[in-house]
């Protein structure tokens, strides 16, 4: 989903089809690639190497779940939201609310300061703000089109200094050591470095603090959440690299999610 993000093509809810502005543009694209055969793939503009759009794998260099080479109008509609494509995207996303209540429910107790690492358009910050009124959360996306609906979503709590909404990616939080209890990251787990990812995120934890990471499942209702769930080789390997950071690791396979529940040393 995720570049850092991005609430992959994310919360797309069941049977939802991509409006026609995007699905032409795919088309262009697709027309365009065809007859251009040195357009850069993403592969070619970054520095790490993956596998087709169709699936994630693990790179080589960066350690690291990664897209393959998606048509630039879903990069922009979902990976890295921008534009008009962006804006679209952030209310495909915000039709994914049973997925963000199911986290929601996990995070029972998250204490009173909390970081969301990719919070697209804001729905589980608005669920979370909602549900707990002694917290405080810290919103994290790079994306300004997504920052834009996240604070219009959350903006009564935004306005209470309740919710606070800053560009950032899982590698570079802009919070203080020990800065929070728990840390969530819902779809976003696309980071150009794993390892890099989850040691910011262990620095700006509490001792004893909780990261809770998730994704699509792949028994999830939605055929859309199916086609987007990781494979068992990359499920395995971010289990591996949540034990080497941090101490009691569990995971939950939830009705529209696997998850992930990650407690830092104290």
């Amino acid at each position: 989903m995720k570049t850092d993000q991005h609430n992959g093509a994310a919360q797309a809810a069941e049977g939802t089809a991509y409006p026609e502005t995007i699905k032409a543009t795919v088309h262009e694209h697709r027309d365009e690639r065809a007859t251009n055969v040195n357009a850069p793939t993403m592969q070619q503009r970054g520095p790490t190497t993956a596998s087709t759009w169709s699936g994630q794998t693990l790179t080589d260099q960066h350690s690291s779940v990664q897209p393959g080479t998606p048509p630039r109008p879903i990069l922009d509609a979902f990976f890295l939201p921008r534009g008009l494509l962006g804006r679209v995207g952030g209310v495909l996303m915000a039709r994914g609310l049973p997925q963000q209540r199911e986290i929601a429910d996990l995070l029972e107790s998250p204490g009173t300061e909390l970081c969301e690492v990719g919070c697209g358009p804001g729905v589980l910050g608005a669920l979370l703000a909602q549900r707990h009124q002694q917290l405080r959360l810290h919103l994290i996306d790079p994306s300004p089109v997504m920052r834009s609906q996240a604070a219009h979503r959350c903006q009564q709590w935004q306005a209470a200094g309740r919710v606070d909404i800053s560009p950032g990616t899982a590698e570079q939080l802009p919070l203080p050591d020990a800065a929070c209890d728990t840390v969530v990251a819902t779809n976003t787990v696309m980071w150009p470095d794993l390892t890099d990812g989850l040691r910011e995120i262990e620095r700006v934890l509490r001792p004893s603090g909780r990261l809770v990471l998730s994704w699509h499942s792949a028994t999830s209702p939605s055929s859309t959440q199916r086609r987007l769930a990781l494979s068992d080789d990359v499920i395995h390997t971010l289990t591996d690299a949540l034990h080497a950071t941090f101490g009691n690791v569990q995971r939950h396979d939830l009705t529209y999610s696997v998850a992930w529940q990650a407690q830092r040393h104290e």
